[in-house]
């Protein structure tokens, strides 16, 4: 019996993984053109500037107190059960809490403008734009607050397709925008402005396909106690996981940006930007297991949530082991085939820690979504808050006499320790999958895998005129490896299960 044929969940989840691809596709491609174009454009002191921004956006959003991650869980189980009203409720009580955020938001916006900048070194920066661009950018914050709840919304309802035309149309029109305006002489106001333009978009086309397809209403006069009580009740601690979420991937920009040049960001954000390309090689497929796994849990399917965490864990870093592998051998290629030569010296020895960060991530995200998808959302948020802390008590304590390559370490151990030792024996109790054989399974694919990739690059390296074509070639010779472990490792297990009653 195949795993999402128990609740007639297949041809979604198919529709939903290949659409995601294609919009990571868009995602990817922009990014990998635009990086380079904005560093060369902006210089390294501005970029890093634009990414400091960024990053305190990321933490403006947190005013958010985690009301995404509980809309997902109550419109994905409110959609199991069919109650249009419940759904209606959930969101126009978030409509609610939103627009009161969006009333605190604005002297936190004051507060961070006026003190904000003494906190970072930015002698190599225009201090007095940086101030107005925080201004702008907490104003993009309030925008995003509810975009992001229709984001959750469209998750909830499991139409990853309609996400995804959103998502990029918005990234391919801010994209070119930023081209058109950053040649015309424009700089770090006119980023935040196209980004506000971008949040804006991807708001009214989520608003309009909510009301015309869900034909669902968003209104602030649907909400009740009981929901608003659910919702707070839920979003408490998915906000303490938002937090430690936060600071476990934004808290690194932070550090550097407190005891370093502003420009130091630039060579941390090459490494991270890059590494990041292979989890989210997998976002499409993993960010389907939220409401999948509550549909299955309000279905009582619990063999089937053992399947999916199995599976999902297998699929996921057999997905991105290829990456790591060329990533590892070709590292300094890449990024001085990407942004140049003069990168290479700092950004390289972050980009072979974060390899490491990135596989622990993937090895652990079809768990998290689990966790999350079962409502276990007190334990994902002490155990996020726990990585959180010690992520950043080892890089303030690193920074200092490691610089760039310290800080990195500083996610690296704890996400070693958390993922490996506490998240994942946890749900594998849950779900009552036995953890030895699990790792077992898991690890021997992907070992295999890795150690044939290395053997076969190390043996063949020397046989190509250029290490361009010789880095082509291997890709698709690693790739190949891992189609041929999945065709042993994971289609004879599918088959098997296809042919019981």
């Amino acid at each position: 019996m195949r795993l999402f044929s128990l609740i007639d969940l297949k041809n979604r989840f198919v529709k939903n993984v290949v659409s995601n691809y294609l919009g990571f596709a868009v995602n990817a491609v922009v990014t990998l053109l635009l990086t380079p174009f904005l560093i060369r454009s902006l210089g390294t002191a501005t970029f890093g500037a634009w990414i400091l921004l960024n990053t305190i956006l990321a933490y403006f959003r947190l005013l958010e107190l985690g009301i995404m991650p509980a809309v997902i869980r109550y419109v994905s189980l409110y959609k199991a059960r069919g109650e249009k009203k419940e759904i209606e409720s959930i969101i126009g009580s978030a409509v609610l809490f939103l627009f009161l955020v969006s009333i605190i938001t604005i002297p936190v916006i004051y507060l961070a403008a006026e003190f904000g900048p003494r906190f970072f070194n930015l002698a190599d920066a225009d201090q007095a734009l940086f101030v107005k661009a925080i201004w702008l950018i907490g104003l993009a914050a309030v925008l995003s607050y509810f975009a992001r709840l229709f984001f959750a919304v469209f998750e909830g309802y499991q139409r990853f397709d309609l996400l995804n035309i959103c998502s990029a149309s918005g990234t391919l029109l801010m994209a070119g925008l930023t081209v058109v305006f950053v040649i015309k002489g424009y700089g770090l106001l006119a980023l935040i402005l196209i980004l506000t333009g971008q949040i804006a978009y991807e708001l009214l086309f989520k608003v309009v396909v909510i009301r015309v397809l869900f034909q669902v209403r968003i209104t602030p006069f649907a909400a009740d106690r009981r929901n608003i009580s659910r919702l707070r009740g839920f979003s408490f601690y998915a906000f303490l996981t938002d937090v430690a979420l936060n600071i476990s991937h934004k808290i690194d920009t932070l550090v550097i940006g407190i005891f370093m040049p502003v420009s130091a960001i630039t060579f941390y954000e090459i490494s991270t930007k890059l590494s990041g390309f292979l989890e989210k090689l997998t976002d499409p497929l993993v960010d389907t297991f939220f409401p999948l796994a509550s549909e299955l849990h309000t279905a009582d399917q619990a063999e089937s949530l053992r399947k999916l965490l199995l599976e999902g864990t297998k699929i996921s870093l057999l997905l991105v082991t290829p990456g790591l592998i060329i990533f590892s051998w070709y590292g300094a290629d890449i990024i001085r085939w990407w942004v140049g030569e003069d990168y290479v010296g700092q950004s390289l020895p972050i980009l072979y820690v974060f390899l490491g960060v990135i596989a622990l991530s993937v090895l652990d995200s079809t768990a998290s979504r689990i966790l999350l998808g079962t409502g276990r959302i007190k334990f994902a948020a002490a155990i996020s808050l726990v990585a959180a802390v010690s992520n950043l008590t080892l890089s303030l304590i690193l920074v200092k006499k490691y610089g760039l390559i310290g800080v990195a370490l500083g996610t690296l151990i704890p996400a070693a320790v958390c993922n490996l030792f506490i998240s994942l024996p946890y749900t594998c109790s849950i779900t009552g999958t036995p953890i030895l054989a699990f790792y077992l399974k898991i690890f021997l694919p992907v070992g295999l895998t890795a150690g044939g990739s290395l053997l076969l690059i190390a043996a063949t390296s020397d046989l190509f005129p250029n290490r361009a074509l010789s880095c082509a070639v291997h890709t698709f010779l690693v790739a190949g490896l891992t189609l041929l472990v999945i065709n042993r490792f994971i289609l004879p297990e599918r088959k098997s299960r296809d042919s019981c009653p």
